[in-house]
């Protein structure tokens, strides 16, 4: 039975801030292929990668390029490794509850993104 491990950080483990909705493995569960089952092995409080479209105006001018190239670099030591960039997926005010967790809105959209890749690896 293939399984999804999720590891990470607040960006998997959101549940302390969907205000009651599902997590990102509870929204991503039943959007995986039948017969796959998924775990959420995260913890909030390590990092994994940044993103900054919940950065408030002023911060966000002065910080999203810099944070830019970190992603850059992330992306780039992950070559052979698909990668879900989450400045793409995360765009709305509304995917945050602050300026790096993710909403639940923001968790459905990550769940969703994951759930096309592992569906697209698999034709």
């Amino acid at each position: 039975m293939p399984h999804l491990a999720l590891v990470g950080d607040s960006v998997f483990d959101n549940g302390r801030y969907t205000a009651g909705a599902p997590d990102v493995v509870g929204c991503l569960r039943p959007l995986l292929p039948s017969g796959w089952t998924a775990s959420l092995n995260a913890r909030d409080g390590t990092g994994i990668t940044v993103y900054g479209a919940g950065l408030p105006d002023e911060k966000g001018e002065r910080f999203r390029p810099l944070l830019g190239v970190f992603d850059d670099l992330i992306v780039q030591a992950a070559r052979q490794l698909r990668v879900i960039e989450l400045r793409a997926v995360c765009v709305e005010p509304s995917d945050f509850v602050n300026a790096i967790e993710p909403s639940a809105a923001g968790g459905r959209k990550i769940a969703a993104a994951i759930a096309a890749g592992v569906c697209g690896s698999r034709s």
